[in-house]
């Protein structure tokens, strides 16, 4: 049974949690006293970011949760395999052939057999992933696989399905941030008797109240054609607006504050869509305005330009600049190789960063090896290789976190240039930005 605890799952599980860490500056996780214990359990996370949403949950929890994935990846004997062995079993869609939704039935008895034993499962209520920040409309798969359940135990079985919102500062590229908030679950039994009466009814209920549960947990932005335009004003609105409430930048901090921003944006393009399409346009030219400068929004900030923060930044990259260059050395190889590879024959931008994380996590240990070969004349004993093997990752890590302080501390000293030498222009900038600020929130 695809749901049975497996060694060899857990061994392999170890295994990409450390890698997952080493993909990403930051991890928070919020809400795991929501988890129960000792009962059928449904994630049911928003689908931002392709097969890393999976990885996302399966990093942050206990379990080993059984996910319902695309049917497309079952087509051969060996992905067959795989999925098996990741405890992910198929679920058709409708650009999989109508001909073949009715394979689904198979799968959600799967699923609803996985919960009458007492274990988890894994499941996206929008059936789909989008590529803005912007919840989807949820189908109906979670409700039908609870009522199967539910039919399946005379309605005695206590389901609960947990909301999970994943966000992700940026989508694609090694170092990013990760934050995953799980929400108070739903009690599948507060469903059960509206059901029995009506079961359409029962499905729309639950279905509609996972959406209004989930929606608190992500950033969920109303407007389509503004999308790029509000994303703009949340990279130049979102620290300002941090200082004035005394929060300190952190990922959780910075999550909230977007909310709110959003929900502004989209108020403003409800009331007045004239006046949000000029402060939309008014955040991308600014940014593209910086970009020309060779710098971005956050140096902006009377709090980024102290000469102090400066000189201790340039101090410490002088100080660990061999450790970035050992990192660096052992490490750029597999890492250009593998953007190489992904940009050239990965054509849908969504799918990049779950094939980078997936072929790196294979690539990156075959180049270490041939780096410790190749050393290893040099380190004496078995200690002195391993230990080598082992610092390789970190060391990379490393030097990718230096080489993103480089450039922080870079765009800072160039708006110091900037404000030395051409002050007209510096003033313009921040008169702009303050402008924009205000108009974002209304002060």
């Amino acid at each position: 049974m695809v749901e049975k605890w497996s060694p060899g799952y857990w061994l392999f599980k170890q295994y990409v949690k450390y890698a997952w860490w080493l993909f990403h500056r930051t991890i928070v996780i919020l809400g795991k006293e929501n988890i129960p214990t000792g009962k059928p359990l449904i994630f049911a996370p928003n689908h931002p970011n392709a097969l890393n949403d999976d990885l996302a949950v399966v990093y942050s929890v206990k379990q080993q949760v059984v996910w319902l994935g695309r049917a497309d990846l079952f087509k051969n004997r060996i992905t067959r395999a795989f999925m098996r062995f990741v405890k992910i079993i198929p679920a058709w869609r409708i650009r999989d052939g109508y001909e073949n939704l009715s394979r689904n039935g198979q799968s959600f008895m799967t699923a609803a057999n996985i919960l009458k034993n007492n274990k988890s499962i894994g499941l996206y209520p929008e059936a789909a992933h989008s590529v803005n920040r912007r919840m989807i409309p949820h189908k109906k798969a979670i409700p039908r696989i609870v009522f199967l359940a539910g039919e399946a135990t005379q309605f005695s079985l206590d389901i609960k399905i947990i909301p999970t919102g994943i966000y992700f500062d940026q989508y694609q590229d090694f170092g990013r941030r990760m934050l995953i908030i799980f929400g108070k679950p739903l009690d599948a039994r507060d469903y059960y008797d509206l059901y029995r009466r009506n079961p359409v009814q029962g499905i729309h209920a639950l279905r509609d109240d996972l959406y209004r549960s989930l929606l608190p947990l992500t950033l969920n932005y109303n407007t389509e054609s503004l999308y790029r335009g509000f994303e703009a004003l949340r990279e130049i609105g979102t620290v300002p607006q941090l200082r004035k409430q005394n929060k300190k930048k952190n990922l959780s901090h910075v999550f909230h504050i977007g909310q709110q921003l959003i929900n502004r944006l989209d108020a403003l393009e409800a009331q007045d869509r004239e006046a949000a399409e000029k402060l939309a346009a008014r955040g991308i030219n600014f940014l593209g305005r910086l970009r020309s400068l060779g710098i971005r929004s956050w140096v902006v900030d009377r709090e980024e330009e102290k000469t102090g923060k400066l000189l201790l930044h340039l101090l410490f990259l002088a100080v660990t600049f061999p450790f970035f260059l050992f990192g660096f050395l052992f490490n750029a190889l597999p890492f250009f190789i593998l953007d190489f590879l992904v940009n050239r024959k990965v054509k849908q931008e969504i799918f990049r960063s779950t094939f980078s994380f997936g072929l790196g996590i294979v690539l990156f240990p075959v180049f270490y090896l041939l780096e410790m070969w190749l050393v290893s004349p040099l380190l004496e004993g078995w200690f002195l290789k391993l230990l080598f093997l082992a610092i390789l990752p970190l060391a990379g890590k490393f030097a990718h976190f230096w080489y993103i302080l480089f450039r922080k501390t870079r765009g800072r000293w160039l708006w110091k240039r900037i404000r030395k030498t051409k002050p007209m222009l510096s003033g313009e900038i921040r008169c702009e930005k303050e402008t924009l600020v205000s108009a974002i929130w209304g002060d």
